[in-house]
Order: C-alpha cells, then sequence, then structure tokens
C-alpha cells in the first residue's frame, strides 16, 4: 500500500490544478478523439491478489486461522498413465513436516523428515525386509523442510517478517487463463512461484526451481472442498513444459493428530 497511496495523491493533486486551470484551456473536439488515452489500472499489490485468493479458497474466513495440521494420501501415475507410486505428508505446526514415498509395487518405503531442527531419510525394503538405511540432512535441507512446512500451513498467506518476502511478478498466461502470479521466497532457500486466475483468484498452477535449472509446475486441474476449504484434488506435474507425472490426493484430512515424536530422530 506504500507505493499505492503516493500515486493516489498524485492524482488527486493533478485533478484538482486541472480543475483550476479548465476555463483556460480549449475543450477537445471530434478531431482530438484520437490523441486521448484512457488511464491504465494500476497493478495489483502482492497482498491484494494473496487476500482475494484467501477469500476464493475458503467458506468460512476464520477456518484457516484454525488449521494447525494437515494429512495428504496421493497416488502418483506417470506420463503414460501407468502408476508410479504413492505419497503420504504430514504437516504440523509450527514447522515439521514428514513425507513417506512409496515405489509402484510399494516394495520400497523412503521417509524424509525434520521438525525444524534437525531432519533425517530412512529407506526400507518392505518386500524382503532387508536391512534399512539411515540418514542424516544437511541442514539447508532442513532449513527448506522447515519453510516448505511454513507455507503449506500459511495458505497462501506470506511469510512473516524476518522470514520471507513476496512480491508480485506480473500477469501472464496458463493454460489459456490470464493469471496473476505471486513469488514467495523464504529466508531457507525456498521459493515457489504462484499463478492466480485473474477473474476468481483460484490457484492455477504453481513453479519450482528443479535440479540443473529446470522449472517444475504443478497445474491444478480439480479441486475438493474439506471442512470448508479448497484443496488441490488433482494435479498434472510438468518439467520445463514436459508431461512427467499425475499426482490425485485420495485424501485430505485437517487437524490430523500426529506426536512430536514422531518427527524425532529415530533411535537406532
Amino acid at each position: 500500500m506504500a507505493t499505492i497511496r503516493p500515486l493516489l495523491a498524485f492524482l488527486a493533486l493533478g485533478t484538482s490544478l486541472l480543475a483550476a486551470e479548465s476555463d483556460k484551456l480549449p475543450l477537445p473536439t471530434a478531431a482530438d478523439s484520437g490523441k486521448l488515452s484512457l488511464p491504465t489500472a494500476a497493478a495489483p499489490t502482492a497482498a491484494e491478489v494473496i487476500a482475494k485468493a484467501q477469500a476464493a479458497m475458503v467458506k468460512n474466513p476464520d477456518a484457516l486461522l484454525k488449521i494447525k495440521s494437515l494429512h495428504l494420501e496421493a497416488k502418483i501415475t506417470d506420463a503414460d498413465g501407468k502408476g508410479a507410486g504413492s505419497l503420504i505428508i504430514q504437516v504440523a505446526a509450527p514447522f515439521k513436516r514428514r513425507e513417506f514415498a512409496y515405489n509402484a509395487n510399494h516394495s520400497i518405503e523412503t521417509i524424509t523428515c525434520a521438525n525444524g531442527l534437525e531432519g533425517w531419510t530412512k529407506s526400507s525394503e518392505l518386500v524382503t525386509g532387508g536391512r534399512a538405511q539411515l540418514g542424516v540432512m544437511r541442514y539447508e535441507a532442513v532449513s527448506t523442510l522447515k519453510d516448505m512446512a511454513i507455507d503449506e500451513l500459511a495458505f497462501y498467506g506470506a511469510p512473516a517478517a524476518g522470514s520471507g518476502k513476496v512480491a508480485y511478478k506480473g500477469e501472464a498466461e496458463v493454460n489459456g487463463l490470464k493469471v496473476h502470479s505471486v513469488e514467495y521466497s523464504y529466508r531457507g532457500g525456498f521459493k515457489v512461484t504462484r499463478h492466480f486466475d485473474a477473474k476468481d483468484f483460484h490457484l492455477v498452477a504453481s513453479d519450482l526451481p528443479g535440479a540443473g535449472g529446470k522449472v517444475q509446475r504443478q497445474v491444478v486441474d480439480e479441486n475438493t472442498w474439506v471442512e470448508g476449504v479448497s484443496f488441490t484434488k488433482k494435479e498434472t506435474v510438468l518439467l520445463d513444459g514436459k508431461k512427467v507425472s499425475t499426482v490425485e490426493y485420495t485424501q485430505v484430512v485437517v487437524n490430523h493428530e500426529v506426536p512430536d515424536a514422531a518427527f524425532a530422530f529415530p533411535q537406532r
């Protein structure tokens, strides 16, 4: 708003000056009509786009404030429509995140977990019962998962002061839709750009930086309502514009209780 108020004040001053001098200036004629131009609308701020996007995703404005954790389950198919695995994602305030990933035949389980202070990974062979491999996350990876947890529970909200920032990146077109793009940058390094429909402000797609400078785009195909909040039900994942998979969320649970011990480093 700091940039809008001076602009409006400048326009108001300009209008009063024109009014005072109007009797000294010739009135425009029909011949001048082609020379006249209408003022262009000011671009929205990131805060304005976010406010409208949040209003579009919830039936009760207080509902978002009451969500402190999420439990998501999804199945994944590859670009050819074949089963490629499944996911379970658990997020809990303030910044805990745990993810279970399974391969196509559910023979291997990979857990990625962080509680904001430490993180770990664990890979297990479920069918053969082979020895599980436990790994310790680097600090950078823990910071990224912390940012992701905060972002997911913020429901498009801007990062808190000191932890990141948002920036309006202008208008664009995604899948034939005009969108407003907002970039979210977190102090820990996590970054995501969200594209909101210019008409009703629902989420159209999200872009995340991938390996080697590539861009991973998640395009929303379908939504579902859970306890008055709109969640993505199905999305298409593209890598530099090429489809790599489809993710369908089969279960979404809000305020799912997960004990703090579940996010702690496992005992050997």
